[in-house]
């Protein structure tokens, strides 16, 4: 972790936030410095790197519509730092190199608060700032055909 932090912080820029580069930033900066550390030096630096986290995404499904089926909605997470363009892990992966009804390994985890009211006949205001309209759009899907259904509204914002 030490060899980490003395690669981020020797970049010879001062103006360049650490917060706003990536691993592969500091290699290709670094790359004399690096070509001189010892294997089990260079070894280190890998091993203190963090693992991907997770990503997770709402169901945007129902399974009274889809059965069998599990939809997602993706944004995909595309920018430019440091006159690199970046592109976000997942969202590019499932988006640009993943066809659609292709099969890949997912974990769900469940959030027993989040789930429309009991009776049909509770009208309904959904709200999604910023977070995303998937699993509204499961709700949706769920309660589509049932014509004992109050009123819904869904009020969602993107970027």
């Amino acid at each position: 972790p030490t060899l980490v932090l003395e690669l981020l912080n020797d970049t010879g820029d001062q103006s360049i936030n650490v917060d706003e580069r990536h691993f592969i930033d500091v290699v290709l900066q670094q790359s004399n410095r690096i070509k001189t550390l010892s294997l089990s030096e260079r070894t280190n630096v890998i091993k203190s790197l963090k693992t991907i986290q997770p990503r997770f995404y709402s169901i945007a499904s129902s399974p009274n519509r889809d059965a069998g089926e599990i939809h997602i909605c993706v944004a995909a997470v595309r920018y430019e730092t440091l006159e690199r363009k970046r592109h976000g892990v997942t969202s590019c992966f499932l988006i640009d190199r993943c066809p659609i009804g292709s099969q890949i390994p997912v974990f769900i985890q469940r959030n027993p608060d989040f789930r429309l009211p009991q009776s049909p006949s509770t009208p309904k205001i959904m709200i999604g700032p910023g977070t995303g309209v998937a699993p509204f759009r499961s709700f949706i899907r769920h309660i589509y055909n049932d014509a004992s259904v109050a009123d819904s509204m869904l009020f969602f914002g993107s970027r």
